[in-house]
């Protein structure tokens, strides 16, 4: 999807007239559909809750009969997991279109969502008198898994740290994980029939798969072992197959952050004699990302993230974020702004980020336009066409910062309830 230039949907902080005063917005997660999840700090009930922001409407998540609700994962069915907490506990839920459905393993102390794909499925632990296991749950029904003469199974450990983070399952329940036995920890690939597989790339060690794709690919790390060129340094790999690929940029002494989409392209950050680059990986062959040629001169730029288009989103260390699409770099920085950051892309190319006007921070939903002339910000904080009255002409202005002109939240469905 070309980048830019973009229409710009403001999702800034909300007046609260219960208390009038204004509620603070934080934005973790933008879905394809180009709905937004976000957190709401500063409520008239003291704590931080979750809302979804879609088509220029704001919902508050609060699942009923919860003192508190947090979400973690928004998926491209607009459907939210979370967890929240009432007089009898803590619960987890998958939130759609104004129903909250508990997810509970039965006879289970507790139940904890970790991610849920765009075909409903969701990745699971629960707690009961033999431990802790994870799980898979479709639609009510759940398959633990228990890597066969296992010790302890286990999915991805960082698979609830983030709201961002890697996919550890897909559509077709495939797992990734890690298990241990009595010569250490393994990782391993869950087929979604009964089958478990060791990842364990020849020649290294501590094998750690990361990220799986819609294909059953595998993105992961190991260690390089003794007698290697670099003994004890990690490198990624890609799992398909059955065959183990590197990755590893040309003159690349260290790679991180690496992420895979579901064409089996890599993308991630390299360093080399030269500095820091972001660079993407397409069956072998790597493109260095650079800046936009308009854009200050960066040493260094970083990976964001990468889409299933094969857009990249990355940021320069003085050129500030843009947008790798096709080859060519496009510069997504609001205009006018002193500063803009960018957290998430989708693979309409929308981005969701943030941007100080010089006074505060606004946060945003912007939407490449494809043609016509691009956004301009003055100083206040006002958007403003273009001045050739191109398109994205049409953009929603900013609130002059005072309560009255606050839109509000709005109210949360009562009658909602957990099926």
């Amino acid at each position: 999807m070309p980048a830019g230039p973009y229409s710009y949907e403001l999702i800034d902080s909300q007046y609260d007239p219960n208390t009038n005063t204004l509620r603070s917005v934080s934005l973790s997660q933008l879905n394809d559909a180009g709905q937004v999840l976000g957190t709401l700090s500063g409520s008239s009930a003291g704590a931080s809750q979750p809302f979804l922001y879609a088509n220029g409407s704001f919902t508050l998540l609060a699942a009923p009969g919860a003192l508190t609700t947090s979400a973690t994962q928004l998926n491209n069915a607009g459907q939210v997991i979370g967890r929240y907490t009432d007089a009898a506990g803590t619960h987890s839920f998958v939130y759609q279109d104004g129903t909250y459905s508990e997810i509970a393993v039965p006879g289970a102390d507790f139940t904890t969502a970790l991610q849920i794909t765009g075909g409903s499925q969701i990745l699971a632990v629960y707690f009961d008198s033999a431990g802790l296991h994870p799980a898979i749950d479709n639609n009510g029904s759940f398959t633990t898994l228990a890597v066969p003469g296992a010790a302890s199974t286990s999915v991805r450990a960082n698979a609830l740290s983030s709201s961002n983070s890697l996919p550890a399952i897909n559509d077709a329940d495939q797992v990734i994980g890690s298990y241990t036995d009595d010569a250490g920890s393994h990782a391993f690939l869950y087929d979604g029939s009964g089958n478990y597989t060791t990842l364990a790339v020849p020649n290294g060690f501590n094998t750690t798969a990361t990220e799986i794709n819609s294909a059953g690919q595998v993105l992961g790390t190991y260690t390089l072992a003794p007698g290697s060129s670099n003994p004890g340094s990690t490198r990624p790999f890609l799992y398909s197959d059955g065959t183990y690929t590197t990755i590893a940029p040309p003159g690349a002494t260290s790679v991180t952050n690496a992420q895979l989409n579901d064409a089996g392209q890599v993308a991630g950050t390299y360093n080399d004699a030269a500095g820091t680059h972001a660079f993407l990986d397409t069956d072998g062959t790597y493109a260095v990302i650079n800046p936009p040629s308009t854009s200050a001169t960066s040493t260094s730029t970083f990976l964001t993230q990468l889409t299933n288009a094969g857009d990249v989103l990355a940021s320069g260390s003085s050129s500030g974020p843009f947008v790798y699409s096709g080859g060519t770099s496009t510069d997504a920085s609001v205009p006018g702004a002193p500063s803009t950051n960018l957290s998430r892309i989708n693979d309409a190319g929308q981005l969701i980020g943030s941007f100080y006007d010089g006074v505060t921070t606004h946060y945003f939903l912007a939407t490449p336009t494809g043609t016509g002339g691009a956004q301009a910000a003055d100083t206040t904080g006002a958007v403003t066409p273009a001045a050739d009255g191109g398109a994205g002409a049409d953009v929603l202005s900013m609130v002059d910062g005072t309560a009255a002109s606050m839109p509000d939240f709005g109210t949360t469905n009562p009658n909602v309830v957990l099926a």
